[in-house]
């Protein structure tokens, strides 16, 4: 999981210099594409004779990844509109989704600190943190 999570994260790197009305619509593209590249790597990952608690995490992780896409596809779409439907209700939900969808990394976090303490009491060998 932590290599998907690795490699989807170097997709997506805010351009250097930071997001500009220039390369917006080039970063939404890489964000989507390497939210579809993760979604696509959870879902192949086999998860035969894996711990339920993993296998429901991963689960986790690949619908906030999906979550992320949809995100992405509405922020480009707006990107694509006039300042009225930016500053007006789409833009609006928009943001109210940005933000709920970045504070579910919280969560997500806290899951996995979890689930990795409890395979270490279980198994008794010590599992890598979720990055």
């Amino acid at each position: 999981m932590n290599e998907i999570i690795r490699s989807e994260a170097a997709m997506r790197l805010a351009p250097q210099g930071g997001v500009t009305a220039v390369n917006a619509g080039a970063f939404l593209e890489a964000r989507i594409r390497a939210g579809r590249l993760a979604v696509d790597s959870f879902r192949r990952l086999d998860t035969s004779n894996v711990d339920a608690g993993v296998v429901a995490l991963s689960n986790d992780l690949r619908e906030w990844y999906e979550n992320g896409v949809r995100v992405s596809r509405q922020a480009r779409q707006l990107l694509g509109s006039d300042s009225q439907a930016r500053q007006g209700s789409a833009g609006l939900a928009w943001q109210t989704e940005e933000k709920q969808h970045n504070a579910a990394v919280q969560k997500l976090n806290q899951k996995g600190a979890q689930l990795r303490n409890r395979m270490e009491r279980r198994y008794k060998v010590p599992f890598p943190p979720l990055e």
